[in-house]
């Protein structure tokens, strides 16, 4: 009998501490984008959709488990950069439009990136973004990184399976250049903020 109670115990212990861990999505309180500074708006330092934590072009996280401790959430991350792969086990706190992620020894302080109108005004841009693709047989295709097209970015060719969100188009010394993001063939950002030459991409 005592070790039915035993027992039963530790499988009710197992199914609060599981009914606490969230799936490997980012909580929708810290989803969207995050700066260290206005003036960073509205591009974002920290960019954070359900799947994916983006630093820019620095590092690209993907959220593997999740567990919430009142305004915390501990979450296990795999992480992505030019120093390789890694797993981070980090602490996002959240205050009001204020978010702390914590991870090792670092701590990065953010605030949320806009208005609840900007945040809308982006969310229906997003709607209307294109998706464009190579055209079959390209190679040595290059993005950019500044408006000027002074910095490359990724040099790419069709079967990488690179595809790019078009947000914007520009003129840069009379050429069409799409302005948005520039994403992996499994749905990672490789370039948060990204040029490239309208002729070189087929979008819709």
């Amino acid at each position: 009998m005592h070790k039915f109670i035993t027992l039963l115990s530790s499988l009710c212990l197992s199914f609060f501490a599981l009914a606490n861990v969230y799936a490997a999505e980012y909580p929708a309180e810290i989803q969207g984008k995050w700066v260290t500074s206005s003036e960073s708006c509205p591009n974002g330092n920290l960019e954070i959709d359900k799947k994916f934590a983006v630093m820019g072009t620095e590092q690209t996280c993907e959220a593997k488990s999740i567990k919430k401790n009142n305004d915390k959430f501990l979450i296990r991350e795999v992480c992505n950069g030019e120093g390789g792969s890694a797993v981070e086990n980090s602490t996002y706190s959240i205050s009001g439009n204020t978010l702390i992620r914590s991870y090792r020894k670092f701590s990065d302080k953010y605030m949320r990136c806009g208005t609840v109108a900007a945040v809308a005004k982006t969310t229906n841009n997003s709607a209307m973004a294109q998706t464009c693709s190579l055209a079959p047989g390209s190679a040595g295709v290059t993005t950019f990184l500044d408006e000027k097209l002074k910095k490359s970015g990724n040099t790419i060719r069709d079967f990488d399976g690179y595809v790019f969100k078009a947000e914007k188009k520009i003129k840069v010394n009379k050429s069409d250049v799409l302005v948005g993001k520039l994403i992996r063939n499994d749905g990672s950002v490789s370039e948060m903020k990204s040029y490239a030459f309208a002729e070189e991409w087929i979008c819709k």
